[in-house]
């Protein structure tokens, strides 16, 4: 089964990813705080990790840079229209992000 992961402090976005996603063949973990998904990094291995930029705490560029040091098979997606673009850029030219939607 592919495992997805969802960073999105926006419960309605949160939601809509869920619906989208979710499948006989995918199972998507959603949390709306890093610290909260990174806990569960612990003990589980991810596929795709979806993020937001501006969470709880952090950003979605410093969660998808851990992700990249620490589980660097995991594809990494940011989804915002909050995005400080010139921070996304840099992300993308050292490979801290895979795609951006």
């Amino acid at each position: 089964m592919y495992s997805i992961l969802a960073v999105i402090d926006d419960d309605q976005i949160l939601q809509e990813v869920t619906d989208s996603l979710c499948s006989e063949s995918r199972a998507v973990s959603t949390f709306r705080k890093a610290d909260d998904a990174l806990l569960q990094c612990a003990v589980r291995q991810f596929d795709l990790i979806l993020t937001g930029q501006r969470l709880p705490g952090t950003t979605g560029i410093e969660l998808l840079t851990h992700f990249a040091a620490n589980h660097p098979n995991t594809r990494r997606v940011m989804i915002s229209t909050r995005a400080d673009f010139d921070e996304v850029t840099l992300a993308f030219s050292r490979s801290m992000i895979h795609q951006f939607i």
